[in-house]
């Protein structure tokens, strides 16, 4: 099983088979970052596209299923560069959910690849604020304040 796993094409190609299956598309999240870690120089051109046929399909539907594929497609978005995606994403999410956890993490995280730690470290103690026992969140509160202790 984790042979279909181990290159970008395999992983785009379970994206597009399990497209309405968005607790699939969760799990798959931590397969894209351990091949993004191997090899983050190639990225097949039509990813954008899959990504955002994906969250097309979500549009306009204010449901869980709709929530956790913007989630993955911005977090999929952020994790391969495409930052105009995540932020199109982040913003799909807020105009069906509102300011969340999830929002403030996802824009959290956005900005902190961006390396800007001051704004992320406040979109996460929001986050936090709003979901108090998320480890990740936590997580990244402390990257960003020892990344602000550095600089």
């Amino acid at each position: 099983m984790d042979a279909e796993y181990s290159s970008l094409q395999a992983l785009q190609s379970c994206l597009r088979l399990r497209r309405f299956a968005p607790l699939d598309l969760t799990r798959l999240l931590k397969h894209f970052r351990s091949v993004l870690k191997q090899d983050n120089s190639f990225h097949p051109p039509q990813f954008r596209d899959t990504l955002t046929t994906l969250a097309d399909n979500c549009y306009y539907i204010p449901t869980e299923h709709a929530a956790q594929t913007f989630i993955c497609c911005a977090r999929l978005a952020i994790m391969m560069g495409y930052t105009e995606e995540a932020e199109t994403f982040i913003q799909g999410h807020l105009d069906l959910f509102g300011k969340t956890h999830d929002h403030h993490f996802l824009l959290g995280e956005l900005l902190f690849t961006q390396e800007d730690f001051l704004a992320a470290h406040r979109l996460f103690s929001q986050a936090l604020k709003q979901k108090n026992e998320c480890p990740e969140t936590v997580r990244y509160l402390e990257l960003c304040e020892n990344a602000h202790q550095v600089s």
